[in-house]
């Protein structure tokens, strides 16, 4: 299963006269980009996934869960080329074992290549330790914003 997005155009519905819908394809417009890049564009911002995880961490873990959390954001975002557009860690007000990654990804090919990082390799062996139980992720395709930079 993956997140099927063709590099096209978006289309926007246009009424003229009353009744009659016609369909106009309409470019993000970048200043001095070529058509190429505008595709990309658009393509990224049809394709935006998100990943939602939550973590119960063992209590006597937590430091270290909060480590390895650390370098797997930070490194995401910073090491992946643009593939990771945001990676947050919250931790719950009502219980301090308990965090929820919020992950977004250009698309899925930019998600696969994140499991392939060494970052993410580090985050895979360290969660066998600090974890209290397997984490429960959600992957969702982003509606809204569509403006992800």
């Amino acid at each position: 299963m993956g997140n099927a997005c063709p590099l096209v155009p978006e289309r926007q519905r246009w009424r003229n006269p009353p009744g009659l819908l016609l369909f106009r394809e309409e470019w993000v417009a970048v200043r001095g980009a070529s058509p190429e890049s505008h595709a990309r564009r658009r393509f990224i911002l049809t394709c935006v996934i998100a990943l939602f995880v939550s973590l119960n961490v063992k209590p006597d873990q937590r430091d270290r869960f909060l480590q390895v959390a650390e370098d797997d954001s930070v490194c995401s975002v910073r090491d992946e080329g643009g593939g990771c557009l945001r990676f947050d860690v919250y931790e719950d007000n009502a219980d301090q074992n308990r965090f929820y990654f919020h992950e977004v990804y250009r698309d899925q090919a930019a998600l696969d290549a994140h499991r392939t990082m060494p970052h993410f390799q580090r985050w895979s062996q360290a969660s066998a330790e600090v974890l209290a139980e397997p984490a429960q992720r959600h992957l969702c395709t982003v509606r809204f914003p569509k403006n992800y930079k």
